[in-house]
Parts: structure tokens; sequence; C-alpha cells
């Protein structure tokens, strides 16, 4: 057959499917490995249906259709069978303005919304479908951006080694809605690789889609702000006002009833000054925390972060890894109001996208994948 563009064309797509293949065989191998093994590691939680998604799974069983009754009490007989540090449920908690979690939760409705269907189908087991398919999403992000970049091979070792990570299994394992934030910003990631400096109308409706859609799945207004102050910065007028525009917009509702007294107040009864000491003081703490989990539990994502961090000290200019520093900014904020020690990683799920792209654009990148085509030829 004479090679002709049609043909390359052709061959290049059976090429890249087989990475595809391939990335689709890891995340098998997670989840069935997850769905396996689980339960109490040195006394953590690494069960998967997790304290606070018992709020998502209420939220799913109302949008079925089930009275606040029983769905309540389905989902106390879910974890009590399946909860591996389930002891007792405040039953006041459930629709209370003044229960806290319930406060946190509200109007996350996004990924109760996506978990209906599985819900119906197959009971509280459904609620981790979509977090699975949303770890799906970031390894094809991953495998991706490589084809892109033309390192497919350094895609795929990136994502046997987030494959190795049991941080980034646990939460996206799980009835949490952390994963499916991870998989809104890789595609957030996605659409600034396709988009460039020109954003098309079509790819601003699509990010004011995502920014929605991630608003309503969890709080990251402390990630879109910083972002679209960036790209305003940049003088990228239109992506930076609908960044930020969108962003507060959605997250008016939440930032009215968060419950700022408990999450910012200091400890101790004092002046305002002693509150601000108390809260910074403690947001040093919980971040030292979060890297000595790193250190302790999950060496493997350390060694991505650092190498990402390395990567981007490096590149220093480009959007990816200016965003890549934007939104671990965002990130440790959240942590910091959050203000909970040990959340193991939690709340920086989205940085990985980004600190992915920082890899695969560098030079390291393209000296492993002609290292591997040189010892393959």
């Amino acid at each position: 057959m004479p090679v002709t563009l049609e043909n390359m064309r052709i061959y290049s797509g059976k090429k890249e499917s087989q990475y595809y293949i391939v990335a689709i065989a890891i995340w098998t191998i997670c989840v069935a490995a997850r769905l396996k093994f689980n339960g109490l590691v040195y006394n953590l939680d690494y069960s998967l249906f997790q304290p606070d998604g018992m709020y998502y799974s209420f939220k799913t069983l109302e949008f079925l259709g089930w009275s606040d009754k029983t769905a309540l009490a389905e989902v106390i007989n879910w974890y009590q069978g399946n909860s591996a540090k389930f002891q007792s449920l405040d039953l006041t908690s459930f629709n209370n303005p003044t229960s806290t979690p319930w406060v946190v939760t509200q109007f996350r409705f996004i990924y109760p919304l996506l978990s209906m269907p599985f819900v119906y189908l197959i009971g509280l087991s459904g609620m981790l479908v979509v977090p699975a398919l949303s770890l799906l999403c970031f390894f094809l992000f991953i495998q991706k951006v490589a084809f892109i970049r033309e390192v497919p091979k350094v895609g795929t070792i990136l994502t046997l080694l987030f494959s190795c990570s049991p941080t980034l299994l646990r939460w996206t394992t799980v009835n949490y809605s952390d994963a499916l934030l991870l998989a809104l910003f890789s595609l957030f990631a996605y659409l600034t690789y396709i988009s460039g400096r020109i954003w098309s109308t079509r790819n601003l409706i699509l990010l004011f889609l995502l920014i929605f859609l991630s608003t309503f799945t969890r709080q990251t207004f402390p990630i879109w702000l910083p972002i679209g102050l960036y790209f305003l910065f940049v003088k990228n007028w239109r992506v930076g006002w609908v960044i930020i525009l969108t962003s507060l917009t959605c997250a008016i509702p939440s930032i009215l009833t968060f419950p700022y007294g408990e999450f910012l107040g200091s400890k101790q009864e004092g002046d305002i000054l002693q509150s601000i000491y108390g809260f910074f003081g403690n947001a040093i703490y919980v971040n030292l925390i979060e890297i000595a989990q790193l250190i302790v539990l999950d060496r493997t994502l350390l060694i991505i972060l650092l190498i990402s961090f390395y990567c981007g000290l490096k590149l220093r200019d480009g959007v990816f890894v200016h965003i890549f520093f934007v939104v671990i900014f965002g990130g440790l904020l959240i942590n910091s109001l959050v203000g909970v020690a040990g959340v193991n990683f939690r709340y920086l799920l989205p940085v990985l996208p980004f600190a992915t792209s920082v890899i695969i654009r560098s030079n390291l990148a393209t000296t492993i994948e002609e290292s591997l085509k040189k010892s393959q030829a």
C-alpha cells in the first residue's frame, strides 16, 4: 500500500489507540485492586465509603424521589455494613442549616446528580462509579497531552506512576466529589491546551460550563480566582473575566452560608489579631502535615510533585507553568481555610493535571522519550 497522508493518519490513530488501551487497562487494575483491598490501614480510613459521603448519598436518593426518612434509613443501613469507621450517625445533621457538614455540602449537587442513574441501577454502590470514571478521565488526559507533545511513552510512564499512588487511588475510588473535581480540572487543562492564546467563543462557553460544574461539585473559588487574575495579568481579558465573574457568581451561595466562625475563629477567646495569628499558625501546621504525610505514606506522588516543581522552575515561562503554581496556591489556600490536619492531599488534587502538563512539556520528558526510542531501535 502506498504511503499517503490518509494512511499515515490511520496508522497514527491505531498507534494512539494502543496507548489508550494501556491506560484503560491500568485504570481497570487500579479500580479492581481498590474494590478488593480496602479498609483500615494503620488506623487510617482507606474504605470505599467515607463519612462525608453520607451526605452525597442522601442527596442522590432525594434526587431519585426518596423521602427524607427512607433515604436516611437506607444511608444508615448501608454505612453500618460498608464503612470501616462507622460508629453512629447524628440524625440532626441532615437537612439542618445549623449543621456544619450539611451547610458545607448543601450546594454540591453535581456529583449526586451524575450518580443518579448508577444508584438507581445498583444501589448505593453506584456512588463509586463517577469517581472511578473521573480517574479514567485523568489517565486519558495524561496520555492525550503526551501525544500532543509527542512523548507518548512518557505519558504511559506517568500513568503507571500515578497508579502506584495510594493517595490518588484513595480519593478517586470513594464516594466523595474530589475525583470529579480532578476530572473537571483535567478538562480545563486540556481546554487550555487546545485554545492557546486565542480562545474562541465556543471554548469560552465550555470554560463557563466547567467552572459552573466544578463550583457546584466542591468549593473552588479560591482556585479559580487566582487563575482568573493570572489571565488578566497576561492581558487575556476575555478568559480572565469569564473565570472571575462565573466563579464568583456560582460561589455566592456557598460564600454567604459558609460557617466562617468555626473554621477561621481562634481556638482561644481573644481579639481579632489573635484570631488572625491562630488562623495562619494553623494554616502552616496543616500544610506541613500534608507534606509529612506524603513523605511517610506516598513517596511516589511526592516524587512526581518534586519533579514537576523542578521542571516548572527550569521552564519558568509558559501558561502551564504559571497556572501550575497558581493552582498550588489555591489548593493550599483551601487546605488552610478548611484547617483540618491529615486530609492526605485531598484538597490539592486539582494540582495534578497541571503538574503532569509541566513534566510532559519539559526537556526531561523529551530526553526520556528519545532514550526509549533509541533503546528500541
